[in-house]
């Protein structure tokens, strides 16, 4: 690698000069390399741009990256880092005050979180649990996996969830987590540990919105199967003893749609 600071600098000259010119789309490394100009004094931030785009593309970096991510990459230290992540969530938050959902992955909104846990569980071999962090609106402001299970079990940690929120901003959660196997109806496990995550959020002012089971066929949603409803009232009745008498018939499986929220 060329440690010649003069050169970094002729180069950071020629990348402001075509971003301030250019009346077209510029290509990702490009613009990550701006933004990394304003963290950085020296170094090939092209290389360090396109080790950061790995990760995912800009409109995800801004919406989700965490400086524990970056600090993973090599190149890059815990203050810059720090730095990197809360100047691309700016830009986010920033868009996100003008309602602009270019940035998102897709429309910002409740509705895609379905079509995300493709993205996440699809071809998985084993079980790992995702959570979506959304603001009062039901926009989506922030996602990913929090843990790995093995090939019929994962591991849950309410604290890291309320954590993420509160790190984040949140006021509501959604969980997910994926059934290798392809079956889709929840275990009782799955029950109480969704009834004791809705109450864990609950002290802190959360809601924990839904709790989505992906498989091969689609996904199970305990918002749309009712299952929520039974947890806030076991949630309001310490008393109440889930048996699966009496619930209501889980709904067919659809990737399509999320009949609760139309």
């Amino acid at each position: 690698m060329n440690k010649d600071p003069s050169l970094h600098r002729g180069h950071f000259k020629r990348v402001r000069d075509e971003v301030l010119r250019s009346s077209e789309k510029l290509d990702q490394v490009k613009l990550l390399e701006i933004i990394l100009q304003c963290v950085l004094q020296r170094g090939d931030t092209n290389e360090l741009a396109k080790r950061i785009l790995k990760l995912g593309d800009l409109a995800s970096l801004t919406q989700n990256i965490m400086p524990e991510d970056l600090e993973k990459i090599e190149g890059i230290g815990k203050n810059t880092a720090e730095k990197l992540a809360s100047l691309l969530r700016v830009l986010y938050l920033y868009l996100l005050s003008f309602g602009k959902e270019t940035i998102s992955i897709g429309p910002a909104n409740y509705h895609n979180i379905i079509n995300l846990l493709d993205s996440y569980f699809k071809g998985k071999d084993r079980e790992f649990a995702v959570v979506f962090m959304l603001n009062q609106q039901d926009s989506i402001i922030w996602h990913k996996v929090i843990n790995y299970g093995d090939e019929n079990h994962v591991f849950i940690d309410s604290l890291d969830v309320l954590n993420t929120a509160r790190r984040c901003g949140a006021r509501k959660v959604v969980l997910a987590h994926n059934h290798p196997d392809g079956s889709l109806f929840p275990s009782i496990e799955d029950f109480n540990l969704t009834s004791d995550l809705y109450k864990f959020l609950l002290a802190d002012g959360l809601e924990l919105k839904d709790h989505i089971i992906h498989g091969k066929a689609g996904y199970f949603s305990f918002a749309n199967a009712l299952l929520m409803d039974a947890i806030i009232h076991r949630a309001e009745n310490p008393e109440y003893t889930l048996t699966w008498d009496g619930l209501p018939p889980p709904p067919e499986p659809t990737k399509k749609t999320h009949p609760m929220l139309n």
